[in-house]
């Protein structure tokens, strides 16, 4: 009998300091657990307020059971950083881009090749489907991380430069920064430029000591990290249709009891939902904003078939690497 005791006792400790282990599912009702998450955009941003409504939705769901610690703002490193983190179990949950976590799962980049969506609805769509289960069995499979959306909206990116840009051959010789993977890079040969990787932080003191000459993102990420104060020009490129993917280290997922794992994608899909409505306007609110500003120029006159002629015709470089999704994403919103 004590020998039995004994034995309960040390079951009892082994899941309190696991916090969230399957195999003690009488402990489990007044477990706590907490879920740190990281993302790289500012606490104000449409996917920071995104992770808040994340966090407001899994605590309310679960009573409590599971709690949210969210890191914005690149606290805990970019989003190469984040993923290895999440994939060691340090943390529990990253939002990061596609291109990001291509440099895990390549062929997934394809979500932000240029020029591939031809609206957000289109994207939706395709994400609802084949192309979504087929990425999310790849990093369970490979990675150990499970994949809870891929349409948290980010947003479209935007050429900005001292030069005008209206067509890829202004942007010959122009150094254009890029997030550190490939499909990022290919991106910078599309509007005409040379890529050059660099993480978020480093890009503002960058481009106002000329180490790079241009960079490309989203109209709220070019407000919010005031690039406008170092860059001329801000061109409408609309070259990548960007969307975070959500994913969370998967042996903490199995760990979570099933209630608890429903909350967490309930909250990643309607936290997702919210933040996309929140990025959508921001862009329509953001480009007004950019518009009234005496610091730099919107320019919206620029040639954008040749710009989509030029990704048609250089991301095929990639197709090795995506397989057959390029062709089929493609196919898919005709």
């Amino acid at each position: 009998m004590k020998a039995q005791q004994l034995g309960v006792a040390i079951a009892g400790v082994a899941a309190l300091t696991l916090g969230w282990s399957a195999s003690a599912p009488a402990l489990a009702a007044d477990q706590t657990v907490t879920i740190r998450m990281s993302h790289t955009l500012p606490a104000t941003d449409p996917v920071g307020l995104g992770a808040e409504r994340f966090k407001e939705i899994v605590e309310k769901m679960t009573n409590g059971t599971v709690k949210v610690a969210i890191f914005p703002n690149n606290q805990l490193g970019g989003e190469n950083q984040a993923l290895q983190q999440e994939k060691q179990g340090s943390i529990q949950m990253a939002v990061t881009g596609a291109g990001t976590v291509g440099n895990l799962v390549p062929d997934i980049s394809v979500l932000d090749a240029p020029y591939i969506w031809k609206d957000w609805e289109a994207e939706k769509k395709v994400l609802s489907g084949p192309v979504f289960k087929h990425f999310q069995q790849e990093l369970e499979g490979t990675q150990g991380l499970k994949l809870l959306s891929a349409t948290w909206f980010y947003g479209r990116r935007n050429l900005t430069c001292n030069k005008l840009i209206r067509k890829p051959e202004d942007a010959a010789g122009l150094k254009i920064r890029t997030p550190p993977s490939p499909v990022n890079l290919l991106s910078a040969e599309v509007l005409g430029g040379k890529g050059t990787p660099m993480d978020f932080p480093q890009v503002y003191l960058a481009l106002k000591t000329g180490t790079i000459d241009c960079e490309e993102n989203p109209l709220p990420t070019i407000l919010s990290g005031k690039l406008y104060e170092v860059q001329k020009y801000v061109m409408m490129t609309h070259h990548i249709q960007q969307s975070q993917v959500v994913t969370m280290n998967l042996a903490f997922w199995e760990g979570l009891n099933p209630d608890q794992q429903k909350a967490v994608q309930t909250a990643a899909d309607e936290a997702g939902a919210y933040e996309t409505g929140l990025g959508l306007k921001a862009e329509e609110t953001d480009l007004k904003k950019m518009q009234g500003m005496k610091e730099t120029q919107v320019v919206t006159d620029i040639d954008l078939p040749a710009f989509v002629a030029r990704a048609r015709e250089l991301d095929p470089r990639m197709k090795t690497v995506w397989g057959g999704l390029y062709d089929q994403i493609i196919a898919e919103q005709r």
